[in-house]
């Protein structure tokens, strides 16, 4: 059976609920037979789904409730058992913080942790939320594990579409019912020319796992040029370039920092970078905006790591995905005005600012009709494609002609994936 993670964030002291979607996707029908919670924070979750028959190709959803009591990463383990003898594992990993906005929200460092990506931010005390104590450290040009930044970036193979999960978002809410924040590209040095990809929605500034509108994969034109990234914060009025010299609305100071990815068994993923982003000219902690990029490099770097890009056909990628459907918190709702900083007043700067992107992007259709396409985990192993079969131009899913009768019921984190070609 596939073992894999189930994340979740949540206001320490107040309670959170997700369902995530099993897929039974062979011939027969299966029994899960029972469900238990264990691990060092087993007590900050449970799950009121109970013992249930799963025909072929149908899905089963189980609830899960996270209930942190202080701030930091929880692990636990749900184990569920069929009726076959074998056994699925869940590895619970919550993510505590102290509320919304400001001073409140998780340390960069902690979410990364949640996510076990093995990162170091050089972060002397990540239960605070900046990125470091020490205020000349906010605006250093690197720290920690992050990659010398030379500000722009190229597509890996120009080729291929740049792929993109958002992790976390921790930024202002704007009172107007705009998107938190949208996300783009420009051409090198100029902030006029900017190419909106996606946008996060108004309600989930403050979470994993955000709802994205637009797409999740781009190209730029022409393909194999060189270009910056930005992110459009409509509270403030203003972009977070990659560019330093282009955040002139705060003396063009540092405001991308980007990583390599790990697995969590400490494996650097080729080609794939972590990007975290500061929107604000006060305290800095650079957990604003996360998103994980596959199929791109810094532009100085001519052979991405020092590692070739695999033909399509060879090698896979793809990020296990939980279908999260629902979310319900007892309480209340991120405020309409945000306390990025209580001293602050919302301001405009001269900035262009970005067009919302306004399309949703193509659900990605499986086998299983009903299922819908949600945000993504890590990354698996590489799969050869004798294993899988694609099913839509980003999905895949296991082929149960190449799986044992005996692996009746394995969860959707392990088979529904968002094709990487790296």
């Amino acid at each position: 059976m596939g073992a894999d993670q189930y994340l979740i964030s949540c206001i320490a002291g107040q309670t959170r609920s997700r369902d995530f979607v099993l897929i039974n996707q062979s011939p027969a029908s299966v029994s899960v037979t029972s469900y238990q919670i264990t691990g060092p924070s087993a007590n900050l979750y449970s799950t009121t789904a109970a013992p249930s028959a799963v025909a072929s190709m149908a899905s089963l959803t189980i609830p899960i409730t996270f209930s942190p009591d202080t701030i930091g990463v929880k692990p636990a383990q749900l184990i569920i058992t069929f009726s076959n003898g074998l056994n699925a594992t869940v590895f619970l990993r919550g993510l505590g913080f102290k509320g919304y906005g400001g001073d409140n929200e998780p340390s960069l460092q902690y979410i990364f942790d949640a996510f076990q990506y093995n990162i170091t931010v050089q972060d002397d005390d990540p239960s605070n939320n900046v990125i470091n104590s020490n205020q000349t450290f906010w605006i250093a040009e690197r720290l920690g594990d992050e990659l010398a930044q030379d500000q722009l970036f190229k597509a890996v193979d120009p080729s291929l579409p740049i792929q993109l999960t958002v992790i976390g978002t921790w930024g202002p809410q704007p009172n107007n019912g705009q998107p938190t924040v949208t996300w783009g590209w420009h051409s090198p040095g100029n902030i006029s020319d900017l190419h909106p990809v996606f946008s996060v929605a108004n309600s989930d500034s403050q979470t994993l796992w955000p709802t994205t509108t637009g797409s999740l994969n781009f190209t730029v034109s022409p393909a194999d040029a060189s270009f910056g990234l930005y992110s459009f914060w409509p509270y403030f009025g203003w972009n977070s370039c990659s560019e330093d010299a282009l955040n002139t609305w705060d003396n063009g100071y540092h405001h991308l920092r980007s990583y390599r990815y790990r697995d969590r068994s400490g494996n650097f993923v080729d080609n794939t970078l972590i990007m975290a982003t500061e929107e604000w000219t006060g305290d800095k902690d650079f957990n604003d905006l996360i998103v994980v990029a596959s199929n791109l490099k810094l532009a100085s770097d001519p052979a991405g790591f020092g590692v070739g890009v695999p033909a399509p056909s060879t090698q896979v990628y793809c990020w296990p995905t939980i279908i999260q459907t629902s979310s319900s918190t007892s309480s209340s709702q991120v405020p309409t005005t945000s306390s990025e900083e209580t001293s602050s007043s919302t301001s405009t700067s001269s900035s262009t600012s970005s067009s919302t992107t306004s399309s949703t992007s193509t659900s990605t259709s499986t086998s299983i009709s009903q299922i819908p396409t949600t945000s993504s985990l890590e990354f698996s192993r590489p799969v050869s494609t004798s294993e899988i079969q694609t099913s839509s131009q980003n999905t895949v899913t296991v082929n149960q002609n190449l799986r044992s009768s005996s692996q009746i019921l394995t969860p959707v984190i392990a088979l529904l994936c968002a094709a990487m070609f790296l």
